[in-house]
């Protein structure tokens, strides 16, 4: 994801309503779409993040920084930033018939060819 891009929405629900900060940022994900990127909603508190990933390099932020509801337009050059304990902080569990894996430590052994 070298340099992914990273849009910051100021769509506040306590001062504009759900409507109109759903419109902004399905305005913006449009406007990335439309340009051949993907984008990744992160919705938080007071404002949405939307990531975009897709790019080969620097991305003109022009196409966005216009749009209502944007605040700002900052380039994220932080490597595997969707996958990082900065947007997801849970940890990640998988089932594997009755056992758990990644909540608690596990090992897993077994014959190694030679």
């Amino acid at each position: 994801m070298q340099g992914e891009a990273n849009f910051s929405t100021t769509a506040s629900r306590d001062e504009r309503g759900d409507v109109s900060a759903e419109t902004d940022v399905w305005r913006v994900v449009k406007t990335i779409e439309s340009l051949g990127f993907k984008a990744h909603p992160m919705p938080g508190a007071n404002r949405t993040a939307i990531g975009l990933t897709g790019n080969q390099g620097a991305i003109d932020p022009s196409p966005f920084a216009e749009l209502p509801g944007v605040a700002e337009c900052v380039r994220v050059t932080k490597p595997y930033k969707l996958v990082g304990r900065d947007l997801k902080h849970d940890k990640t569990v998988i089932r594997i018939g009755e056992a758990e894996i990644g909540d608690e430590f596990a090992m897993i052994a077994g014959a190694q060819s030679a």
